[in-house]
């Protein structure tokens, strides 16, 4: 689908529209006459900095850069009192933003096994800080961001009382914005008479998050390890455009620049 907005994307476009209005608001009703005239300076210098260079006077040219340089530094002055007004609701805002729209697409999760007496976790290595996890013998959760996949295996032994051990994993996981639950499990893992059997039976069921199996190792010493992929298929994003998948922060800036350019041109503050 080339366009599809969510309800945070909704937000986050009122939220770009108003406090692009209120920064140009802001902006007008705080710059006096001086402002107003050095910005008039500036256009004039500038316009006439391209009559020199279409003439080629490069004499004049490097004087009026050299004027037009020293009045936009002057008029940077200007610029300052609406930004000491709206800077601190604007990191208010973002900061809202941030821990609202931030962990779209992140899950919690938690896994066991069956039967962890005759099997174990095979725990993948720490190697993202920003998202750790715990896991051990029996237990595993952590936290996966958008898009994520995690690498895990489970060795098991053959239950020497029974013809065939079978395990399973199961667990759930839960989306940390909207809250959905995601049902974790994966076929059943089985070994023979001390041998693996094929990689265990697996239909896909198109689910945002799962577990999919991915290989079988060879067994050692009547311990078999089984291999599996734990994914995050859900993007992150609030609106996709033409295609492409945009997460909170793209979609604000997208509209807050030319919303705000515009409104600009419009109430004549450049």
């Amino acid at each position: 689908m080339d366009f599809l907005i969510s309800e945070e994307g909704i937000v986050i476009f009122v939220i770009a529209i108003v406090l692009g209005l209120a920064s140009s608001l802001v902006m007008k009703f705080t710059m006096g006459k001086d402002a107003k005239e050095a910005r008039a300076k500036q256009k004039v210098l500038g316009e006439d900095l391209k009559a020199a260079l279409k003439a080629n006077d490069v004499k004049k040219a490097k004087a009026l850069q050299s004027e037009l340089m020293k009045s936009s530094l002057s008029s940077m002055k200007f610029s300052l009192k609406p930004m000491l007004i709206t800077f601190i609701p604007f990191i208010l805002v973002f900061g809202w933003m941030s821990t609202s729209y931030g962990s779209i697409g992140n899950v919690n999760f938690e896994m066991n096994v069956s039967d962890p007496d005759f099997a174990v976790f095979n725990c993948p290595s720490q190697t993202d800080s920003n998202h750790p996890y715990y896991c051990n013998s029996s237990y595993f959760n952590g936290t996966l961001t958008g898009g994520q996949t995690i690498d895990f295996g489970i060795l098991v032994t053959q239950n020497q009382s029974e013809d065939k051990t079978k395990i399973e994993i199961n667990g759930f996981a839960k989306d940390t914005h909207g809250g959905k639950e995601y049902i974790l499990s994966a076929e059943t893992v089985t070994v023979s008479n001390g041998e693996p059997e094929k990689n265990p039976y697996y239909q896909k069921e198109n689910k945002d998050v799962e577990i999919t199996p991915k290989f079988l190792s060879a067994s050692s010493k009547g311990i078999a390890q089984y291999n599996f992929q734990l994914a995050n298929h859900l993007s992150g994003t609030v609106i996709t455009l033409f295609g492409i998948e945009l997460s909170w922060f793209i979609w604000y800036i997208l509209i807050a620049i030319p919303f705000s350019f515009i409104l600009g041109r419009l109430l004549k503050l450049y």
